[in-house]
């Protein structure tokens, strides 16, 4: 037995073959798919990414005080 299969679509083009979307929906997410600039969107996740590692890296390697505080050496008595 051989299996036909569809041929492969995005989610987006999914929805607009989809007859249970209305007119207005499609009409709004062909906009908003023409105005997508891949190159910015590519952009904006590195930085969010880079300020999700700094912000780990500061929880988990805080910065080194400045100020040094003195050791104090404890008495021992027996």
């Amino acid at each position: 037995m051989y299996k036909k299969y569809d041929d492969p679509k995005t989610p987006y083009e999914r929805v607009l073959e989809s007859n249970e979307i209305s007119d207005e929906v499609k009409t709004k997410l062909r906009k908003q798919y023409e105005e997508l600039n891949p190159a910015e969107l590519k952009r904006t996740i590195d930085k969010k990414i880079h300020n999700l590692y700094n912000a780990y890296r500061e929880k988990k390697m805080p910065k080194k005080n400045k100020t040094r505080s003195k050791i104090k050496t404890a008495s021992v008595s027996f």
